[in-house]
């Protein structure tokens, strides 16, 4: 196995947290493998989710809402993750 591998990735990491307030974006650049992998931050932002944030903290705490509000609420929040 060649372990000096010169190979590198460049990704995009997405997540909110639990108080979700915000999208965090990061991109970064992997370089190596298993135990001499690397990375490195290119990149990275904050995006506030104002309204859906209030919507999707509903959805975690269980609150009805019907599967159509569900819907337009994940559309909105895939809108987020495009824009971002």
């Amino acid at each position: 196995m060649n372990t000096t591998s010169t190979s590198s990735r460049r990704v995009v990491g997405a997540m909110t947290g639990t108080s979700l307030d915000a999208l965090d974006l990061a991109y970064v650049e992997i370089t190596g493998e298993g135990l001499e992998m690397g990375v490195r931050v290119l990149e990275c932002s904050t995006t506030d989710l104002g309204v859906v944030g209030k919507d999707l903290r509903a959805l975690a705490e269980q609150t009805p809402l019907s599967a159509g509000r569900i819907a337009v609420l994940l559309h909105a929040f895939a809108d987020l993750h495009a824009s971002a």
